[in-house]
């Protein structure tokens, strides 16, 4: 019997230059994605086939995705308001990583914003990546995209590790 590998799955959340390049990159690593975005046209040319496409408002489809530990969201819409709602009906959800693209700026408010209408703790606030991706100066859609994409990467290997110790600490052994 061979095992079937179960794939991580990556939702993201509007599909303008950044995620479209973000799919590119994590198709090559094996994640069943899925992109949401409400826009007329923004699926015409998508690079991938075998992306789930959901042409609809984030908002009316987001409670019948299906978030689990292997989930990993990255929020990136065509506006500011709708990247906040994204994250405010996702951040409670089961989740292996959650991210928002955005300047400190906007960082800032969201962070603000969350506290002051009692939507996020301080702590659960800090468990999201905001701004998305690793700081490597990057400022073309690609690079962001890479950035965003060597974060993935590292949390994937991270929950890897984390996992690959507590087996060896016997931490699954029963008795």
């Amino acid at each position: 019997i061979n095992p079937i590998p179960i794939r991580n799955q990556l939702f993201l959340f509007g599909a303008g230059h950044v995620n479209r390049a973000l799919a590119q990159h994590a198709a090559l690593l094996d994640f069943e994605i899925t992109v949401i975005d409400e826009r007329d046209g923004m699926f015409n040319e998508w690079p991938l086939s075998d992306a789930r496409i959901i042409n609809n408002h984030p908002r009316d489809v987001i409670d019948s995705l299906v978030y689990d530990s292997r989930t990993y969201v990255m929020i990136a819409t065509h506006s500011h308001p709708l990247d906040r709602e994204v994250l405010r009906l996702s951040m409670h959800k089961p989740h292996a990583y959650l991210g928002m693209i955005g300047s400190k700026r906007k960082a800032a408010v969201t962070r603000a914003l969350f506290i002051d209408q009692q939507w996020a703790t301080e702590e659960e606030f800090a468990a999201i990546d905001l701004p998305a991706g690793l700081n490597i100066n990057a400022e073309s859609p690609q690079e962001i995209a890479v950035s965003m994409m060597a974060r993935l990467v590292e949390v994937g290997n991270s929950r890897s590790k984390n996992l690959e110790t507590r087996i060896q600490n016997s931490e699954f052994k029963t008795e």
